[in-house]
């Protein structure tokens, strides 16, 4: 079996670029479309806003301890300190 193997022409090239352009483009367009919708029409912030917070409050948790905690130091110092105004 013979391994054809030819470079692509800067034209070439350039077209490629330009197609994947045009679709992140139309991909990039639709997804600020939606966050907006979803955040001012649809009203869904607080929701995004209580799952973010408690998805990052599970992640320090499950990484205390480990090599993450060097890295979250400051947002562990912050935890317990909100912790003991309570």
């Amino acid at each position: 079996m013979k391994s054809i193997s030819e470079k692509l022409s800067i034209t070439e090239k350039i077209g490629y670029s330009l197609g994947d352009l045009a679709a992140n483009l139309v991909f990039q367009t639709l997804m600020t479309y939606l966050a907006y919708f979803y955040t001012d029409i649809y009203g869904l912030t607080e929701g995004i806003d209580r799952f973010t917070e408690t998805w990052n409050l599970v992640k320090l948790r499950l990484n205390r301890g480990t090599y993450f905690k060097s890295k979250y130091q400051l947002a562990f110092d912050t935890l317990e300190m909100i912790k003991l105004q309570k």
